[in-house]
This record gives C-alpha cells, sequence and structure tokens, in this order.
C-alpha cells in the first residue's frame, strides 16, 4: 500500500524519508460484472491454532480439494472454471462473512526492504552468469530449468506439504536426473559442507523419508522446521548449479539443518 514520503538532499546525497499512515481507510463496494454464474464454497476451519494467515488459507485449500475435485469430474470448466478469489474470513450464523485482512499480498510501503543498487555492476554480474549458463551442455541447461520451476512454485506455495515436495522435486531435478538413488545428493552436501558422508547421509535420508511419507498419504502434517531444511538443501543446490558458488549465509543455513538432524525429534523442532 503506497504512503506519502519526501526526499531529502544532504550535498550531493539523497535519502528517502517516509510519513506512515497507520489510519487505512476501507470502504464495501458493489462490483458491477455481467450476469454469470459463479459458484461460492464456504469452508470452515476444524479446531486448532489459526494464527497464521498462509496457514489457514492453505488449510482451506486442502479442506474443499476433494469437493472441487469431485465437481471438476462431473461437470468440468461449465461449472468451475477459473478460481476468482481465495480469501479468509469470519462466517456468521446467516452466512454472511467479513474477509481478513492479511498474507503476503497485503503491506505498508515503509515495511519494504530497500537497497541501492548499481546499475553497470547489476548488468555486469547477471551478464556473466548468463554467459555461463549457455556455455553448459544442454542437459544441464533443462534441468535447471526445471529446478528453477520448481524453486519458484515452492517459493509461492502455501501448504507446507505442497511446498515441501515442490523443494524436493527442485533438488531431485539437480542431482538425481532419471535416477531415484539419492547418493548424489549425499555426495553433494558432504562435498559443499566438507563433512563425512555419513552425517550427510542422515540428513539427507530423513529429508527423502518424510517425501515418500507425503507422496503417499503416510504424513499428512509438515513440520516447520523440517520445512526449514528441505529448503536450505534445496536452496544451496540450485545456487551452486546456476551461479557455481555458495554463499556463506545459505552453507550455514544448510549445516545448520544437517546438524538438526542428529537431534531428537522433540529437540529438533523446537529450533
Amino acid at each position: 500500500m503506497p504512503e506519502w514520503g519526501e526526499l531529502k538532499q544532504s550535498g550531493l546525497d539523497y535519502g528517502y524519508e517516509w510519513q506512515p499512515n497507520v489510519n487505512l481507510k476501507f470502504e464495501g463496494h458493489q462490483e458491477t460484472t455481467p450476469p454469470t454464474n459463479y459458484l461460492e464454497i464456504l469452508y470452515e476451519l476444524p479446531e486448532g491454532d489459526w494464527s497464521e494467515f498462509d496457514a489457514m488459507l492453505a488449510a482451506g485449500r486442502a479442506g474443499v480439494a476433494e469437493l472441487t475435485a469431485m465437481i471438476d469430474f462431473m461437470y468440468g470448466a461449465r461449472l468451475l472454471g477459473p478460481i476468482l478469489t481465495e480469501e479468509v474470513g469470519e462466517v456468521f450464523e446467516d452466512w454472511h462473512w467479513n474477509r481478513l485482512l492479511g498474507g503476503r499480498s497485503l503491506g505498508m510501503e515503509s515495511q519494504a526492504r530497500m537497497e541501492v543498487l548499481d546499475g553497470q555492476r547489476f548488468i555486469d554480474l547477471v551478464g556473466s552468469a548468463i554467459e555461463k549458463r549457455l556455455e553448459l551442455p544442454a542437459e544441464e541447461r533443462a534441468r535447471l530449468k526445471v529446478a528453477s520451476q520448481w524453486y519458484w512454485r515452492a517459493d509461492s506455495e502455501l501448504d507446507r506439504v505442497q511446498k515441501y515436495i515442490a523443494y524436493w522435486l527442485c533438488i531431485e531435478a539437480l542431482e538425481l536426473g532419471e535416477n531415484a538413488n539419492i547418493k548424489p545428493v549425499k555426495l553433494a552436501v558432504a562435498r559443499i559442507l566438507e563433512i563425512d558422508h555419513k552425517s550427510a547421509s542422515a540428513a539427507v535420508g530423513e529429508m527423502y523419508r518424510i517425501r515418500n511419507g507425503l507422496v503417499h498419504g503416510v504424513v499428512r502434517v509438515v513440520e516447520k522446521s523440517a520445512l526449514n531444511r528441505v529448503e536450505a538443501l534445496a536452496v544451496v543446490l540450485l545456487e551452486e548449479h546456476s551461479l557455481g558458488t555458495v554463499s556463506d549465509q545459505r552453507r550455514d543455513a544448510l549445516r545448520l539443518a544437517v546438524e538438526l538432524a542428529k537431534l531428537p525429534k522433540a529437540n529438533r523442532d523446537q529450533n
């Protein structure tokens, strides 16, 4: 949400000072659209601690998935068509509901983290990375393209289960090819962190077990700590394949993920 601000000059330097307005005015409105049919589904979340907007939205999607799949098979796009909107709110006895403002799509301009980038340096760095990418064999470029797509799919996904699977598919695209043996992933972790194969094997093996449980319906919930660990691995591998190097920050995140895998599960999920 945009806010007023002021540019200030000190010598040859310019700065920006925002003037945040915490009083936001919202008004209801009636949309005028041509006559059409639409299907509205209201889903009541089960009892639980629903404090995160994204978690509530993901639970709602999961809750109606079976119903919408059945409707899709019976009527197809003639009834469902594209999703117009997905909202989180409070439903009353008369089925009137109030929308809850939240999620990653709403924020104040003054909350944004900004950094000044030198245009020429940006062009030089990105251009160099692109040139190196073009020098790769076609098969490697294809794997990178698929892995990057899974990376962005995971980044935009709200449901932890789907997010976890997307990160793991990013890893598979980079390291496994058409082979289901996860040994190459273990070797990559050991090489990047300069640790023994046994330590890397335990951490990667646990991630793979969670992946198997999720895709076969044995595991239905993903702890945030488990999601953080598979994300750390996917990001490091994609960065190395994309840029030929791994930043200290991302290497440290992967090292922490491997160390946490050694802890008992109760202690692990508290970190």
